[in-house]
């Protein structure tokens, strides 16, 4: 099976980032008065689109290669999915690109060089990533409306919760038929 993980809000905390720079103490404040996108859009124009991605803050790094080196280990197939979330990929699509690339650099890179991780592949939106989905396929992402695309294509699915880590886990363990 190839094993599809989304960076941000999977990977990188894109959404506490942009939280903490917007003062906030707790993202899930900050959603709840409906201001995610609002101050994403401010962080982006204000931080760089290149600094916001490339100076990302890991969720569980320990924990999420331990995973992946897992999947690995049972034969599966691993790459990264990512949206750059422009409306073309020349809005700002090269410095988000640059800044998502260089921060799998500095986090994962020995597991790309090993061969766990084959490539990262990009979307101009969240939703493209259905054209990615078979049946012999499973994406692992934060936003529902991405899964619901990528299922609806004929893909698997795991919705990750960072705030549920362990049962998030578990579901991809569990729709991968692994040990544990």
């Amino acid at each position: 099976m190839k094993v599809y993980f989304d960076m941000d809000g999977v990977l990188s905390d894109l959404e506490g980032d942009v939280a903490r720079l917007s003062g906030f103490d707790d993202v899930r404040d900050m959603k709840s008065r409906g201001l995610m996108h609002e101050n994403y859009l401010k962080q982006r124009e204000d931080v760089g689109p290149y600094e916001l991605f490339s100076e990302g803050t890991p969720i569980q790094p320990q924990r999420t290669r331990q995973l992946m080196m897992e999947i690995h280990a049972a034969g599966h197939t691993i790459e990264i999915l990512t949206s750059l979330g422009v409306n073309s990929p020349l809005d700002l699509g090269d410095e988000t690109h640059r800044g998502k690339a260089d921060w799998l650099r500095e986090h994962y890179s020995d597991l790309f060089e090993m061969g766990v991780v084959d490539r990262m592949n990009t979307t101009t939106k969240g939703w493209q990533k259905a054209f990615y989905a078979n049946p012999d396929s499973l994406l692992i992402d934060d936003w529902k409306r991405n899964t619901d695309a990528f299922q609806k294509a004929g893909g698997l699915v795991v919705v990750f919760d960072r705030f549920s880590y362990n049962e998030s886990v578990a579901q991809v363990r569990a729709v991968l038929g692994l040990e544990g």
